[in-house]
């Protein structure tokens, strides 16, 4: 089925990994974050970071209202959903600093119809990308590190149903998966005078720890002319796609007065370990009032093989900052646009606060 193949595309796609809003500030920034100051999502960005918390915080950093469109020459999806791309909690103490976090990298969920020969197909389906993680960090030691899951959880439902004029049939297929790898990770930072910081991460390839996938379903038959009716259960296969990506990040800030300037390097590896990687740029700026009002805005742009220009893979960001006594929340919007064979489209708010203590 059309549908079926379009469902292993969606959930395979790496695009999905790098591209999808996270961090309250980051996202802003065109997801950059490997050398930010003020972090507010170090464990995905680079666990290093939380050596440099004076404080202990709670966010939920932050709420995401995201629209999601994705297409290919059979198909088309989308979504519209409102959830939390990141929620944190971390306690510093006089030495050690640690952080329980959780992700969501994707959070999608729609129904749709195809058209087909003498009838029509109607899919429903609903998934989800999370990585749960615990990272930690000493004081004075520019080095962090991280355990966590990657997890998946997918759903497809399909009823088909057509009718000839002398034959009527009917088809509805279900499929169930849920899979977690659990991944380690480290990062470091580095202050190199006063205006320049060098930041990078590292996260291993998934060992499969979960995956259950269950599939069910039934059909019909009705040739009219002989009056003859067949029901039964449907077969079919599917194969999870392990989470086994490994990826590496180099980050730098530079710094002026109150101005902030960020750029990461983002390698993400495709497929299952083949060694083959996709390549993110990012750039983000940051500038600090008076006022304690900050300004941000970012860009972002994935080279691989089937990305032929600058013009095909974009990500724009931008959003306000503000505090108010020991919370400071932000408000940011973001648009992702891809082209060509399998053309993406992802347009969100995000919004949060991250609480001190």
């Amino acid at each position: 089925m059309n549908s079926i193949l379009f469902f292993v595309f969606f959930l395979s796609a790496p695009i999905l990994m790098a591209q999808i809003s996270v961090g309250l500030r980051e996202s802003a920034l065109g997801n950059s974050g490997a050398a930010i100051t003020e972090s507010t999502a170090p464990s995905f960005y680079n666990p290093a970071l939380l050596s440099e918390r004076k404080n202990s915080h709670f966010s939920l950093t932050g709420t995401t209202l995201t629209s999601f469109q994705s297409e290919n020459k059979n198909n088309r999806f989308n979504s519209t959903k409102l959830a939390p791309n990141y929620i944190s909690s971390i306690q510093a103490f006089e030495v050690f600093i640690h952080e329980f976090s959780l992700a969501n990298q994707l959070s999608a969920e729609s129904q749709y119809t195809n058209s087909i020969a003498n009838g029509s197909e109607t899919v429903n389906v609903k998934a989800e990308q999370y990585s749960l993680s615990y990272s930690f960090a000493f004081r004075d030691f520019p080095f962090g590190f991280q355990v966590g899951l990657r997890m998946n959880e997918s759903t497809n439902q399909v009823n088909q149903v057509t009718d000839d004029g002398d034959t009527a049939t009917g088809v509805n297929f279900n499929i169930s998966n849920k899979l977690a790898d659990m991944f380690f990770g480290f990062g470091g930072i580095h202050q190199i005078g006063s205006q320049y910081r060098f930041g990078y991460k590292y996260e291993s390839r998934g060992l499969n720890v979960y995956n259950k996938n269950d599939q069910d379903g039934s059909y019909y038959f009705y040739n009219k002319t002989g009056n003859i009716f067949n029901s039964g259960k449907t077969n079919g296969s599917f194969t999870n796609k392990n989470l086994t990506q490994q990826s590496v990040v180099f980050g730098h800030s530079f710094t002026a007065n109150n101005h902030e300037f960020l750029t990461d390097s983002r390698f993400l590896e495709e497929g299952d370990s083949n060694n083959t990687y996709s390549f993110y740029q990012t750039f983000g700026y940051k500038v600090s009032f008076s006022n304690k009002m900050q300004y941000m805005c970012g860009f972002s742009h994935r080279f691989e093989s089937d990305i032929a220009n600058l013009g095909e893979s974009n990500y724009y960001s931008s959003g306000f900052s503000w505090m108010t006594n020991a919370l400071r929340s932000t408000l940011s919007a973001y648009y992702f646009h891809q082209s060509g064979t399998n053309a993406m489209k992802s347009a969100g708010i995000t919004f949060g606060s991250e609480f001190s203590y």
